[in-house]
């Protein structure tokens, strides 16, 4: 679906849940100032439309991931599919088709080690219609910080932004390194099954 085919409640709904995944319908619908069912039924058709995608995951930095910008030239008929495809992957932050409909831009993730760059350095190259890949790791963040592309639209107002944000985690206590294979496991089954806290979208 297009940009112009969302409103401005749904990309409210949109800023709200990335700012909190797990606040209830109710909460949503209090903030936002509609009805419990308008935030469900807006939420439904978000999902099954495939215009966002809720997860749940971790700080890459706390578990040692390593984030890659990604940039993919397909001919100009596969450039959506190929987004799509990139979307439906968890390791995926965010995916863009840029306007001259050739070129997919990209965030992913992947564990630090010799075995973590498949998505990057193997599956995409040999996808059927695309004509070249570039990646480039991020090795610091100097500006932005939590400015996604979906909150940079201010959806929200700084009060609803404050009557739906989390208290801030201490992150100070946190231990920080690559993790291992059974916490990985442990990850993907969690993001599964909690309600969510990031998100992939095409608003």
């Amino acid at each position: 679906m297009e940009s112009d085919a969302y409103d401005d409640l749904d990309r409210a709904l949109v800023h709200a849940l990335q700012l909190d995944g797990r606040a209830p319908f109710s909460r949503l619908a209090e903030v936002l100032g509609v009805s419990d069912q308008t935030v469900a039924r807006r939420y439904t058709r978000l999902r099954t439309t495939g215009a966002i995608r809720v997860l749940g995951l971790t700080d890459p930095a706390a578990v040692g991931d390593v984030v890659w910008l990604v940039r993919v030239r397909c001919l100009p008929d596969a450039a959506l599919p190929v987004a799509e495809a990139m979307a439906r992957r968890t390791d995926t932050s965010w995916v863009n088709v840029l306007s001259d409909g050739t070129e997919v831009a990209a965030s992913t993730r992947a564990a630090s080690g010799l075995d973590s760059d498949a998505l990057l350095l193997r599956k995409l190259p040999q996808t059927p219609r695309v004509v070249g890949v570039s990646a480039h790791c991020v090795l610091h963040e100097f500006y932005g910080g939590e400015q996604s592309l979906v909150n940079k639209t201010d959806a929200l107002t700084a009060e609803q932004v404050g009557r739906l944000r989390p208290p801030a985690a201490d992150r100070s206590k946190r231990p920080r390194g690559p993790v291992g294979a059974e916490d990985r496991r442990s990850e993907e089954h969690t993001s599964e099954l909690q309600s969510p806290c990031n998100l992939v979208c095409r608003l």
